[in-house]
């Protein structure tokens, strides 16, 4: 009967020990975050950011807090929990007021990466068709279709060996992949056109 009353007494004092815990856990993380708001108080309005002071001195207090806990064994295994609760409520609650108190300039970069994208995606569909890049490419000397030979004076690329050019029926001048009318008498070369060319080997 006296060893069953030993341990009923063990117990209850297990119990009041994760009461004590918890509270010394919660009392802990008051005075820290009071001690933090205090002190922005006073001395936030002399640094540039108040956010550096806060969040400078609550996670490293809260990671410095957790990788102790783990070393303190015994009797004092008690303490190494309450620090290991501390430092992990402190840590939560200091990223969580992070990512609200950044939730604004975070949701104006993804606005502006979406709007960004949605650019480049209209500016694709609306202005890079393949018949401009094509039109570009031959503004500049080089192949329609590759974009790499250089194609001046020349009937087929050299890098892909497509067609690029033909002869005038009426004249015997060069006339070019999208070229309507040759250059040189006028002719008409819609027998000649640039989707039957864009077909040719």
């Amino acid at each position: 009967m006296r060893a069953e009353e030993e341990i009923a007494e063990e117990r209850e004092l297990s119990r009041a020990e994760k009461i004590l815990a918890v509270a010394m856990v919660a009392f802990l993380f008051l005075a820290t975050w009071e001690a933090l708001f205090i002190a922005l108080d006073e001395i936030g309005g002399m640094l540039p950011d108040e956010r550096v002071l806060f969040y400078g001195v609550s996670i490293p207090v809260a990671m410095v807090s957790i990788l102790v806990a783990p070393r303190l064994r015994g009797f004092k295994k008690i303490y190494g929990n309450v620090l290991m609760g501390y430092g992990l409520l402190l840590l939560i609650c200091s990223v969580g007021m992070f990512i609200l108190d950044c939730l604004p300039e975070v949701a104006a970069a993804l606005a502006g990466a979406t709007g960004s994208g949605a650019g480049i995606w209209y500016l694709r569909k609306k202005y890079y068709t393949p018949e401009r890049v094509m039109r570009s490419r031959l503004s500049k000397g080089l192949c329609p279709f590759c974009g790499r030979g250089k194609i001046e004076g020349v009937f087929f690329c050299p890098e892909c060996g497509r067609r690029v050019a033909l002869k005038c029926e009426r004249c015997g001048a060069r006339v070019g992949v999208f070229d309507k009318f040759c250059p040189m008498c006028g002719a008409p070369v819609e027998s000649l056109s640039a989707p039957r060319l864009r077909r040719s080997p």
